[in-house]
C-alpha cells in the first residue's frame, strides 16, 4: 500500500513538472511574440 502511494505521487510530480514546463513555454512564447 505504501509502495503504491509513492508511486502515484511520483506520477503526480512528474506530471506537475511537466505542467509547470509547458506554463513556462507559453509564458517564454508569450513574451519573445505578445499580441498586438
Amino acid at each position: 500500500m505504501i509502495i503504491l502511494f509513492i508511486v502515484i505521487l511520483s506520477t503526480l510530480s512528474q506530471n506537475l513538472k511537466i505542467n509547470i514546463f509547458n506554463v513556462d513555454q507559453a509564458d517564454s512564447e508569450l513574451i519573445l511574440f505578445p499580441s498586438g
